[in-house]
């Protein structure tokens, strides 16, 4: 297993997505046994880097597939592929398994995943693959909106007031609503976001970047497109606003 993370189920188990087997795992953590385990594909990729969201009695994550010819077995950097999200209920069963529509690309050579959120009854998923966030059922995986951002996502995204606040691969922060999948508002920043996960703080959305920077950004100018000293560059052009979605 690589880079795995844990998850306290808060029922006397911890749960994992690991890599070398790919899979996903409930443990006892007093003594470290295997309670059950599900298996994916040997080309498949991307669970050791993805945390996993649980909503109290299905965890979510999602994972890349190659597209064939397969290549490289467990080490699928730099080939195409499509971007699947699951359900496995805590017993270990499967609820649900699809491929995302519109979202394909060339596997990053590290941090193949994007975090996933609960949020008021939604699972939301961003992409490493696409400048894709997708928004999906929890009960059946399906399809609820897609919405297009300007790079990749590989972090994690915070939500408050129905509003969905993340940061993509091209320096921008934007604020997506919940229900509906459009763009509220977005800033242009010049900082290099790779997996650091924002989170909401005194009305600000906290992030770290890859250059070193930390940066608190209102979340009143993110929602309006508003320049924030040091921290912004300039807002997008409105008809670039109008045209994003898919």
């Amino acid at each position: 297993m690589s880079m795995s993370q844990i998850l306290d189920g808060a029922d006397g188990r911890i749960y994992l997505a690991a890599s070398y087997p790919n899979g996903v795992f409930a443990l006892d953590p007093t003594n470290g046994t295997v309670l059950w385990r599900h298996l994916f594909a040997t080309y498949d990729g991307a669970f050791s880097d993805c945390p996993l969201a649980f909503d109290g009695k299905t965890l979510y994550a999602m994972y890349v597939r190659q597209i064939r010819p397969m290549q490289l077995a467990f080490r699928p950097y730099l080939r195409p592929a499509v971007q699947h999200v699951y359900a496995i209920a805590k017993n270990g069963t499967v609820r649900w398994d699809i491929k995302l529509p519109n979202v394909r690309g060339i596997i990053p050579a590290k941090n193949e995943a994007a975090i996933p959120l609960i949020y008021a009854g939604t699972l939301y998923v961003g992409s490493g693959l696409a400048p894709v966030l997708t928004a999906l059922d929890p009960g059946t995986g399906k399809v609820r909106w897609q919405a297009r951002l300007r790079g990749i996502m590989q972090s994690g995204m915070s939500a408050v007031n129905g509003v969905i606040y993340l940061a993509d691969s091209a320096g921008y922060l934007w604020a997506i609503d919940a229900r509906t999948g459009l763009t509220i508002g977005s800033v242009k920043t010049d900082m290099r976001v790779n997996v650091a996960s924002p989170i909401i703080l005194n009305e600000s959305l906290v992030i770290g970047s890859r250059n070193g920077v930390v940066a608190a950004v209102p979340l009143r100018a993110i929602r309006e497109s508003l320049q924030v000293a040091g921290v912004t560059a300039a807002p997008p052009d409105l008809r670039e606003l109008l045209l994003l979605g898919i």
